[in-house]
């Protein structure tokens, strides 16, 4: 035997009807789908599995900015169409005299039947917390069993419906955490974005399941094919915000290697002035010991050749700590071409690549 077809009816409510719900779903009167009592699941028609919440709808009413807010939305679950739940209706002369009665009644019928209140009432306290709970009731007057959930759509302190309901992605997608607590407990089919439970409908009843069922299987696959269309487009939407994110972190990474960089060159350029300050100094000093005695000429060429080694030595230290491309924007910033040629040496010296200079 097929497992028994999960639904779920969404439907949204503004203030008015929002607090009429009440009266529909405690049965604080008749209602027009409510079939006679011969033929209720249960003889109460209606089972409280949470308490109408009038002062969580009052709080949502002082959140609502305007009249046409949606203040609750109410949530159908079904379990099992009618022919799950029922034998065939009695017909007679091609009327329906009767209908279908129940295949399970009393303890076992509500051992069934709770399964599916348990799953809505795990999902809704999960889904919306206790404290935005209207109210939840598993009606048994009707053609089908079904249960009652009612909520206040409060999300960071105010009203928003939007963030269950904001196209057909989430729709599916709220749908399907509503199944999967009923199917923890009741095993059932689900179909992605499928309808809720439709009221009760006499003609199925009358023995015209077949004629309509065509016509059923038709919307089904024109339904699924627009849920599989919203699935694909949400998918598309969260990979193309999934690649603005990495660009934007491979901007912001290449933001900061310039600056580090430009931080680099204003180093560079500063030692590059202390260097030829010191090379400008040195000069002038073998100049005038050039005028002195052969000792002190002698004397001021060894102090040179030691201030030379010193130079050569920082210079190879400071090539040594930068990249390829560092070194060649720090010699084409050099003043002389003796100092660009000494640049050039040392990074033969140290076995790197110099073709910077190739073009220039």
């Amino acid at each position: 035997m097929s497992l028994p077809k999960f639904t779920l009816g969404i439907h949204k409510m503004q203030s008015a009807e929002a607090g009429r719900a009440a009266g529909h779903n405690c049965r604080l009167h008749k209602t027009a789908s409510q079939l006679p009592k011969e033929a209720w699941f249960t003889p109460e028609g209606r089972h409280e599995i949470m308490p109408w919440n009038h002062a969580a709808l009052k709080r949502a009413r002082k959140l609502s900015g305007r009249k046409d807010a949606v203040v609750a939305i109410s949530f159908s679950f079904q379990v099992g169409e009618q022919g799950y739940w029922r034998h065939p209706p009695i017909e007679k002369g091609g009327k329906v005299v009767k209908e279908g009665l129940p295949k399970l009644t009393g303890k076992a019928f509500l051992d069934e039947a709770n399964k599916v209140a348990e799953g809505a009432r795990a999902w809704a306290l999960k889904e919306f917390g206790a404290d935005n709970i209207l109210g939840i009731d598993l009606h048994t007057d009707e053609s089908s069993p079904h249960v009652h959930v009612v909520v206040t759509p409060v999300n960071d302190g105010a009203l928003q419906a939007k963030h269950w309901l904001d196209g057909r992605a989430r729709c599916a997608q709220l749908r399907r955490r509503a199944w999967i607590p009923v199917n923890d407990r009741i095993p059932c089919t689900y179909t992605a974005g499928a309808a809720g439970g439709a009221p009760h409908d006499e003609r199925l009843a009358a023995g015209k399941a077949l004629q309509l069922a065509k016509r059923d299987r038709w919307m089904k696959d024109f339904q699924d094919d627009l849920d599989q269309r919203g699935v694909d487009l949400y998918a598309a939407e969260k990979a193309l915000e999934r690649d603005r994110l990495a660009l934007d972190e491979k901007a912001a990474r290449l933001e900061e290697h310039i600056g580090r960089f430009n931080e680099a060159v204003l180093v560079m350029q500063g030692r590059e002035a202390d260097l030829y300050e010191r090379e400008k100094a040195l000069k002038d000093d073998l100049a005038a010991l050039e005028a002195s005695t052969p000792e002190g000429i002698k004397a001021a060429r060894d102090e040179a050749r030691k201030r030379n080694v010193l130079l050569h030595d920082t210079l190879r230290d400071l090539i040594k700590a930068m990249s390829s491309a560092e070194v060649a924007l720090f010699a084409k910033s050099l003043r002389s071409p003796e100092q660009q040629q000494l640049v050039r040496a040392i990074m033969i010296g140290q076995g790197r690549d110099h073709g910077y200079g190739h073009g220039g």
